[in-house]
């Protein structure tokens, strides 16, 4: 990795418009390829993008799609599974769907090898080809997935031990009944045909400043992603607001 790129970034005023973008852009990239392999996130930001995509789906050849979560939390018990990625996909999308993809494919937390679960999902991923579409999310510390500051940019799948605040992020007050999780690398996101970043909120400011402008270094996951050449980043206004050089 050498060759630095410059990414899309678009800028939007209104987040409903940001959304909005974003389904028109991932269908089109869906459409490039005859059996797509999506990357699909997890977390509120994403809520209202999957219930834009869920009602607009029919228009798509969904039947052809192999989507891989991007990560999962590590070991999941019955106790935990209400917290389980795959329940947030399940539920926010895939059940109001009519027709499933040809793939719907999970990190096996219940595996009680984290090591084994990773290898089976990263076969499973060589074995299609790699990605050709991931979509991402944007941890506050610039992590993507769940590839935390100081993951070096030729991971792959991996056990990921998860930082403080990245737990307080996602769990608030509630006490976090996880330490770990199982992850797509950073170099199976290098790998993608295409990737989009989808981050909003002043929350997200200090990671989009150091993704975009600072030299790319581990400390900050997302940076890694400057050395891909089709990467598209959804900002609304106040997660771009380092961002002075770049018009919306």
């Amino acid at each position: 990795m050498s060759e630095l790129h410059t990414p899309e970034i678009k800028i939007f005023e209104n987040v409903n418009d940001l959304y909005y973008q974003l389904l028109s852009d991932f269908r089109l990239s869906t459409l490039e390829f005859d059996s797509p392999t999506i990357a699909l996130p997890t977390g509120n930001t994403m809520i209202p993008f999957y219930r834009l995509l869920s009602a607009t789906v029919g228009t798509l050849p969904v039947p052809s799609w192999n989507c891989v979560a991007l990560d999962e939390y590590y070991p999941l018990t019955e106790d935990t599974e209400e917290f389980s990625f795959q329940k947030f996909l399940e539920d926010h999308f895939f059940s109001k769907i009519k027709l499933n993809p040809r793939q719907k494919i999970y990190f096996n937390a219940y595996n009680p090898s984290a090591e084994d679960a990773c290898e089976t999902l990263e076969t499973t991923l060589q074995n299609l080809g790699g990605i050709d579409l991931a979509l991402l999310g944007l941890g506050r510390n610039g992590h993507i997935a769940f590839n935390e500051p100081g993951t070096p940019f030729q991971s792959r799948t991996h056990v990921a031990e998860l930082l403080p605040d990245t737990l307080y992020a996602n769990f608030q007050d509630t006490s976090p009944p996880f330490t770990k999780a199982l992850t797509l690398g950073i170099r199976n996101f290098l790998e993608a045909k295409h990737v989009k970043v989808v981050a909003i909120g002043k929350s997200k400011s200090e990671a989009i400043q150091r993704a975009l402008r600072a030299q790319p270094s581990p400390s900050c996951p997302a940076s890694a992603l400057r050395y891909h050449p089709r990467v598209t980043w959804y900002l609304d206004k106040e997660a771009a607001q380092f961002l002075s050089d770049v018009r919306s």
